[in-house]
């Protein structure tokens, strides 16, 4: 609307018009928008419009890379006019900012626009002298510039093939990160690269210690990453998302190692990033829903649970249509898990089966929900429902087996509980589930063997006679 004012055509305000009629549909409708309008050609018109937006959007955008390149964009403007001493001006302001925020590329570009001004503003005297300062800067430009390649070419091409191939197999491998661990560019020390340099070699060393299941490492990589990204704000304004989930990862790696207030803290945090955008308030949500649900189940506390359960909620409603289909599988397995431990059962069954029932779901998601939905039968003795859940299930195993044989051996182990007679049957049966369950997950071949711990807090404390939440509570204070 700003852009089309400014722009003071009178075709702009028929887009305009179009625009405010999009905007106050509530489900596209483009017979109805054909009816009010009178464009020949429809499908030119929306795309004329969606130029206009772009080009709005670009104008007005604020993210440092965009104000560095239309500083560069005035310099090239100013040079083409032949205004070199304005040019050599606006060269020495965007200089100060490029150097500061390490835009390397700009400042390749300005010191070739530096040359160009050079003839025409330096006093014949000292042309030269200042032509070789800039072109000795120019040679250290690209310096930084290969060992930033370096580290994208580990990152982007070594680095990522490690990732597929792990995510293939599902399975982690120390192995696979072997080679790239023993890079000579990797074991420079921070004091030796720039920020940005260090940026990316924090996100390689990341994915390495996560190969390696080294939970305290990686905690250690992303605290310098953290460090990092708040010492220099420049990053976060470019890279608030990867700020966001490196304080996910940070606080989901203390709950793994037993750190679990500096965890909460690391999660409440999240809390406090202001969110511009939706695909930044959706970050949060995801890092500070599972931290917040991880914390959960693994200290046994729900007060934190309870005091953000309004937020957690709202946003799960505000960002489920745009959140993948895996991703939103798991936040609901989460959510059913430390409902049920808040004492709210209602949600907690209603999010175990939106799991179990979503086609798109993740395969292991749902066998743990489908463990949860036994298990919640079983406390509140509806027996017909887990004969019912069994029958069902043993029809899918036939067809295909289940990518996570844990969801069937669990399964099993109910299905003969059900069956048991009296207290110490019972009991034996849950011993024996317990030991095959531990046995299994003690392989550590599973990605996300996790998902299944509430099953081993829900056993241990039924041997206990210990309630869920004190249960959980014990194990973490022995951890």
């Amino acid at each position: 609307m700003r852009m089309s004012r400014l722009r003071g055509k009178r075709s702009d305000l028929k887009y305009l018009a179009l625009y405010r009629a999009i905007e106050g549909q509530q489900t596209w409708n483009e017979a109805a928008l054909k009816e009010s309008f009178t464009f020949a050609n429809f499908s030119e018109a929306k795309q004329h419009l969606t130029a206009l937006l772009m080009r709005s959007l670009t104008i007005y955008d604020v993210h440092p890379e965009s104000l560095m390149n239309n500083r560069l964009t005035e310099i090239r403007i100013l040079l083409e006019r032949s205004m070199y001493h304005f040019a050599m001006k606006k060269i020495k302001a965007a200089r100060t900012i490029a150097l500061k925020e390490e835009r390397y590329e700009a400042l390749r570009a300005l010191a070739d626009m530096e040359l160009v001004a050079l003839p025409f503003v330096a006093p014949v005297s000292s042309l030269q002298t200042q032509r070789a300062t800039v072109v000795a800067q120019r040679k250290g430009i690209f310096q930084e510039l290969e060992t930033l390649r370096k580290l994208k070419d580990l990152h982007d091409r070594d680095l990522n093939a490690v990732l597929d191939k792990s995510s293939q197999s599902g399975h982690f491998g120390p192995e696979l990160v072997a080679e790239i661990e023993q890079n000579p560019t990797l074991r420079m020390s921070d004091r030796e690269l720039p920020v940005r340099a260090q940026s990316i070699k924090h996100r390689i060393w990341n994915v390495i210690r996560m190969q390696q299941l080294d939970f305290a490492g990686r905690a250690e990589v992303l605290n310098k990453t953290i460090e990092l990204f708040e010492a220099q704000p420049f990053l976060i304004a470019e890279e608030t998302v990867r700020y966001i989930f490196s304080l996910g990862g940070y606080g989901m790696c203390l709950n793994v190692i037993g750190k679990y207030e500096e965890s909460l803290a690391a999660t409440l945090k999240l809390r406090n990033i202001k969110a511009p955008h939706d695909n930044v308030a959706r970050s949060i949500f995801l890092n500070f829903a599972t931290n917040i649900s991880t914390y959960t189940l693994l200290r046994g506390d729900v007060t934190a649970l309870r005091e953000h359960m309004s937020y957690l909620l709202s946003a799960l409603r505000a960002h489920a249509s745009s959140t993948p289909a895996g991703t939103l599988a798991y936040i609901r397995y989460l959510f059913a898990i430390v409902f049920w431990m808040a004492g709210d059962l209602r949600r907690a069954l209603k999010f175990a089966r939106q799991v179990v029932e979503a086609p798109a779901g993740r395969t292991n998601l749902q066998a743990a929900c489908k463990t949860f939905m036994l298990i919640f039968s079983w406390e509140q003795g509806d027996m017909e429902a887990i004969t019912s859940y069994l029958r069902a299930w043993r029809r899918q195993w036939r067809k295909k087996a289940p990518k996570f044989e844990i969801e069937r051996m669990f399964a099993e182990r109910m299905g003969k509980l059900i069956n048991a007679v009296g207290k110490e049957e019972v009991r034996t049966g849950m011993e024996a589930a317990a030991e095959e369950l531990q046995a299994y997950l003690s392989k550590g071949v599973q990605v996300r063997s996790d998902n299944f711990i509430f099953v081993q807090h829900w056993l241990d404390s039924k041997l206990s006679g210990r309630g869920l939440v004190e249960t959980v509570r014990l194990q973490a204070a022995n951890k």
